[in-house]
């Protein structure tokens, strides 16, 4: 079972599915962040990419993403993550992985060789700042 868990207002959060989604208020050091817990495949692509848009189009904030918890991650979900980078590059946004699993590591190793997700922001460990642990 996949899910997420958000800085954002809770409607920004609520995805109509198997609980992908779970809302919590509030920023992290000015930026918003989506905690990825689970399987991540094309089975929820779809819903991740429209939470993704979501918080995107309704904050102005840049975008944290902590992958700590993946369990595992596929190449469609790479492609959700490299289109939210492009879409907030756009609007001179940040983009930044935080914590990848070993799963999630492998996959940015593998896809992404180069860092030109997120232009190589990636953070080894997520911060006791908005830690949601």
């Amino acid at each position: 079972m996949a899910f997420v868990e958000s800085t954002f207002p809770t409607d920004i959060a609520r995805v109509p599915m198997t609980p992908l989604v779970h809302g919590r208020g509030g920023d992290v050091r000015g930026a918003a962040v989506l905690w990825m817990h689970g399987d991540h495949d094309q089975s929820n692509a779809t819903q991740l990419a429209d939470t993704i848009g979501r918080a995107i189009e309704r904050s102005d904030a840049d975008l944290v993403i902590d992958l700590s918890g993946v369990e595992f991650i596929s190449a469609a979900t790479y492609t959700v993550l490299l289109d939210a980078h492009l879409r907030l590059r756009e609007r001179s946004r940040r983009f930044t992985l935080r914590a990848p699993s070993s799963c999630a590591r492998r996959l940015l190793d593998l896809c992404d060789p180069d860092g030109v997700l997120a232009g190589g922001r990636t953070e080894p460990m997520a911060s006791a700042v908005g830690d949601h642990r």
